[in-house]
């Protein structure tokens, strides 16, 4: 059974090495923007460095440029990509309260933690 279920509990990190012979393991990660006014995206990626940089710059329009939905107010991460996007497709699931108080219960103040991926350059891929 995966480790998430239908609580709005943030997730905890996971390893993101194999004990048994120390290789790297794909890190996934399930995410919610916000914008000023408060509007949501969910989202799911293998490389939080470079979609928080393609949120921020709109290479390619869409919903985030739109509604200007660039601040990452919440994020999990997982080595398994089906339980990303079983997790990610969860939430979008939820109404709009259950998002909200998944979002306050990670992060109170609604501190937009971007910054902490964009100080690295995004890695292709």
């Amino acid at each position: 059974m995966p480790p998430w279920n239908d609580s709005v509990s943030p997730r905890q990190p996971t390893q993101s090495h194999h004990p048994w012979n120390n290789e790297s393991v794909k890190t996934y990660w399930v995410y919610i923007l916000a914008s000023h006014k408060r509007v949501l995206y969910v989202g799911m990626t293998s490389n939080i460095a470079k979609r928080m940089y393609e949120h921020r710059h709109k290479p390619t329009g869409g919903f985030t440029a739109r509604y200007n939905v660039n601040q990452l107010v919440y994020f999990e991460q997982t080595n398994q990509v089906e339980e990303a996007i079983r997790r990610e497709k969860q939430i979008k699931g939820w109404r709009r309260e259950k998002k909200l108080e998944l979002i306050r219960t990670f992060n109170p103040h609604w501190r937009d933690f971007s910054q902490l991926f964009l100080s690295e350059q995004p890695k292709p891929g």
